[in-house]
């Protein structure tokens, strides 16, 4: 009993200073992005970042998979600008065209989301969110024919400062 209790409170220790390095490790690699460009690319998206402000970001972003191609924009409020580990939240919209064997057409998606950007160093910064999108699609051949849904969506990828 006692050597369960001794190993649990070294790895909450250990998990403590690990969170606290995390948050508040020296040194940041992170500046303040304002006035900054990032280039992002990942699963499935790429995207152009501007930091508008310290708390504030602006993105262009077109994401492809099998017959689907959406544009949009997306609006990031950073929690703790100017530290390795960057917590957002977020507004997105897209436009959508999509072409497969049996149908094809157009629609939106409207999203909010919540994540991560964290900088592994200056310039290169390992970056994650997740959300609810609702997506709205019409067939160009039968235009009565709407669907909607809300879907999860999940991105990951790298970004590049300059």
């Amino acid at each position: 009993m006692y050597f369960e209790r001794q190993i649990h409170n070294l790895i909450k220790f250990i998990t403590n200073v690990f969170v606290i390095t995390l948050f508040f490790g020296s040194p940041s690699f992170a500046e303040n992005v304002k006035g900054r460009v990032g280039i992002g690319i990942g699963y499935p998206y790429c995207s152009v970042k501007y930091g508008m402000a310290s708390h504030w970001a602006g993105e262009l972003r077109s994401a492809f998979e099998s017959n689907i191609f959406s544009l949009g924009g997306r609006v990031y409020y950073n929690f703790t600008p100017g530290m390795n580990l960057v917590l957002y939240s977020g507004l997105g919209a897209d436009g959508l065209l999509f072409n497969t064997e049996n149908t094809s057409g157009d629609g939106t998606a409207v999203s909010c989301f919540a994540g991560f950007e964290y900088f592994l160093n200056r310039n290169l910064t390992l970056i994650f969110d997740i959300g609810p999108s609702y997506i709205n699609v019409r067939d160009s051949v039968h235009p009565q024919n709407i669907a909607y849904n809300t879907e999860w969506i999940i991105n990951l990828g790298l970004g590049w400062y300059y």
